[in-house]
């Protein structure tokens, strides 16, 4: 396995190249699973957000930054790629956008946010980055305010398309996989990516926020909402739509700072 530091520079390369196929794949609403999983779940988990200030973390292209700013929050998009700010930035000049690592210090003061959201990233850092980043998390939120997470739901990761090595047996054991990226037309053929990708165990992340003092709200496995059925053609066929719908990719995690 890579080093740290070798992990770190091949996530940030991969999302570099990934920037632009994604964006033109995805559009202003996002891919299928972001408009009719990820961005319904959050929307539901944060409630009435006119007005609040919200950092997204590892925010990417902006899909669900865009769909929060929409709702009225104050939005702060925070990534480490340069190219994926730039493309978020073109969609929404009113989002403040910063370029930093969710690794390192977050260049914000003490109780400046009302949420935090990190959605489908702390996959993709290291065990004890992922611990400190929860210090930092804790640090820029205010006291009442919340951390919302989306990560990878272990028991269903055969529905990410692409995970080399990835064994179903090994439930509970954190396994270090690459997600390959398939079919975006990255530099104009359907060149594959393949991106670090921890599996981790739902327990890690429920334990890793407790040591830290937060206080478990919301445990949810976000599943298809009523409209995406409307949008069938999108994923092909009825199988892959009951598997989605019946069999949720992701977990969804919200903590209260007290």
């Amino acid at each position: 396995m890579n080093s740290k530091d070798n992990l770190q520079n091949d996530v940030l390369n991969y999302w570099q190249n990934l920037a632009t196929p994604c964006d033109k794949a995805y559009g202003e609403l996002g891919d299928y699973l972001h408009r009719f999983v990820i961005n319904p779940a959050i929307e539901k988990a944060l409630g009435d957000i006119n007005g609040k200030s919200i950092l997204d973390l590892g925010s990417g292209i902006g899909t669900v930054a865009r769909m929060l700013s929409s709702k009225g929050a104050d939005i702060v998009a925070l990534d480490f790629s340069s190219r994926m700010l730039a493309l978020s930035r073109s969609r929404n000049k009113h989002i403040q956008h910063i370029q930093a690592d969710l690794t390192n210090p977050l260049p914000f003061p003490e109780e400046n946010f009302d949420s935090v959201v990190e959605v489908m990233v702390l996959q993709a850092i290291w065990d004890d980055q992922l611990k400190s980043s929860l210090n930092e998390v804790k640090r820029v939120l205010k006291k009442g305010g919340n951390c919302t997470i989306i990560v990878p739901n272990s028991a269903r990761a055969e529905q990410f398309r692409g995970l080399a090595n990835y064994n179903p047996e090994l439930y509970l054991t954190a396994q270090y996989l690459m997600h390959e990226w398939r079919d975006l037309g990255i530099n104009g053929n359907n060149q594959r990516i393949a991106t670090p990708f921890i599996l981790r165990p739902s327990q890690f992340y429920i334990q890793a926020f407790l040591e830290k003092g937060f206080i478990l709200q919301e445990f949810i496995e976000p599943s298809l909402i009523d409209e995406a059925w409307q949008h069938l053609d999108e994923v092909h066929n009825t199988h892959t739509f009951n598997s989605l719908k019946e069999r949720p990719s992701f977990v969804l995690l919200k903590w209260l700072k007290l």
